[in-house]
């Protein structure tokens, strides 16, 4: 009989266990719920929030069904229907919620000013606290709506809602509880400044929803007037940024006067373009896109600028620094004196014309410096000739034939031959080198002096003989350079 007993007790223990667990669990799904349809509501998801509220709707049937006396179940059904209001307004599926009644007020009677009890003052200040929270919660959503940041605003406001609700539920049980009216002496601010916190909260939404709106709008109006002007600047700017833009800006050609030219004219253009664009696209009203190829082509000009100065530089210097040298070897010659074992320096016509291909090079790039330049080349030619003729006098002037400083039969006779076969008539000839000058790789040479004679009688003259270097060594004599003639005294 006993164990029949147990076996009958034992079950409903467990039933018993199992009903007080899934209350608590159910006002823990149903709390979840609510939290995930808050979310979904202010990141605009009406639809998920709605589903979620569905879920909870039956999830808070079945609490009241199974645990009527669970503590939650007061504040969850509030939290639940307060949302469920928001989401069916927003969704245009009914009348706006009410505005938040007063707390139920006691009959007058019992509003008379007789002191309150521990429990209605303690009461009151908890529905103070309340109330402070809300405060704290709107001024953070003034300043999310002053920042426009409307999501954060409506997890603000909504907090500030839940906070007037909380303290709306201990006035009104202070009233039911302790039998105090609204208009008691102690009761009467607290009643004042729910009701002011109520329309203060109801202002704030209202100013919450229009700028919402608006700000949407203007997002609108701003995405139409990018789009535009992505339609009418885009092509013009990327024709000049693009690789295969047909007005690329490229690397300045300073090298090739006529590409270059053309390169100038392609900058001028861009430039025009972006001082168009300045002009008409008022700043902020470009989409991403259209700012970054504007800022592309702003850092493309500026580094077409750079190179180019970059090269003209290069261009400049390279003369100046060859110019500068002239006149310097030039005033170095002052001071020769004939006789002197200084010779006197002079430049070459390949390196004059060199020097004026390059300036004309430099036309192109700058005119200015180009013409400065021309006018320093004219005068330094000017003095070049003349150096040029003093040099020939005294180099040409009537010297004794020189003496042999060396003696090869065979290549005495061997030079011989070679200017016989050029049409000398050689009287004599000697070796000035005492052996070959030797220019490794290439080749070797040797002067001799030729004593000759033309119509006005009897002259000497310099003359150079080479070898050019081979794997096998050097190959046979050749006549290389004849220096100009030189008479007997």
């Amino acid at each position: 009989m006993m164990r029949k007993l147990m076996c009958l007790v034992l079950p409903i223990c467990m039933t018993g266990v199992a009903y007080a667990g899934s209350g608590d669990d159910l006002a823990k799904e149903l709390n979840n719920l609510i939290r995930k349809a808050e979310n979904a509501f202010f990141s605009g998801h009406l639809d998920e929030a709605d589903g979620a509220l569905s879920e909870a709707a039956a999830t808070l049937a079945s609490l009241k069904s199974q645990d009527p006396g669970n503590k939650s179940l007061g504040t969850l059904e509030t939290k639940y229907q307060r949302l469920k209001d928001r989401v069916d307004q927003k969704r245009g599926q009914g009348t706006p919620a009410p505005k938040t009644a007063p707390p139920a007020a006691v009959t007058q009677a019992a509003a008379d000013s007789g002191a309150l009890k521990p429990g209605a003052v303690q009461a009151l200040a908890n529905a103070g606290k309340e109330m402070d929270a809300a405060e704290a919660s709107l001024a953070q959503a003034r300043e999310s709506l002053a920042a426009q940041d409307f999501n954060m605003f409506g997890t603000r406001i909504y907090k500030a809602e839940d906070k007037l609700q909380k303290a709306k539920e201990l006035l009104e049980r202070t009233g039911r509880s302790y039998k105090v009216g609204p208009e008691h002496a102690e009761v009467k601010p607290y009643y004042d400044r729910f009701g002011a916190l109520e329309k203060e909260i109801l202002a704030a939404k209202e100013q919450g929803e229009s700028g919402k709106n608006q700000a949407a709008s203007q997002k609108q109006t701003a995405a139409a007037q990018s789009d535009a002007l992505d339609q009418e600047w885009l092509p013009r700017i990327q024709a000049f940024i693009r690789p295969t833009g047909a007005s690329y800006i490229t690397y300045p050609m300073t090298n090739d006067p006529q590409k270059l030219a053309e390169q100038d004219r392609t900058l001028e253009a861009a430039q025009r373009l972006m001082g168009d664009y300045e002009k008409q696209v008022p700043a902020g009203s470009a989409g991403p896109q259209l700012e970054q190829a504007a800022a592309n082509l702003r850092s493309a000009i500026e580094n077409y600028r750079n190179q180019r100065n970059a090269g003209l530089g290069d261009m400049q210097r390279s003369v100046e620094d060859e110019l500068a040298q002239w006149e310097r070897r030039f005033e170095e010659n002052k001071a020769w004196k004939e006789g002197s074992d200084r010779s006197l320096f002079f430049v070459g016509p390949e390196k004059l014309k060199d020097a004026a291909q390059r300036i004309e090079k430099l036309k192109a790039v700058s005119p200015s410096e180009a013409a400065a330049f021309s006018q320093r080349l004219a005068k330094l030619e000017t003095e070049n000739r003349g150096w040029v003729e003093k040099r020939k006098a005294w180099e040409s002037r009537p010297r004794p034939f020189p003496e042999a400083k060396m003696t090869s039969n065979a290549l005495e006779k061997e030079m011989t031959n070679l200017l016989a076969d050029r049409g000398w008539k050689v009287e004599r000839l000697v070796i000035v080198d005492k052996d070959w000058w030797v220019l490794n790789g290439e080749y070797r040479y040797m002067q001799a002096a030729v004593l000759s004679k033309d119509g006005e009688g009897p002259f000497w003259s310099y003359v150079s003989f080479k070898q050019n270097q081979h794997l096998a060594g050097y190959g046979p004599t050749e006549l290389w350079e004849t220096q100009q003639k030189i008479r007997l005294p």
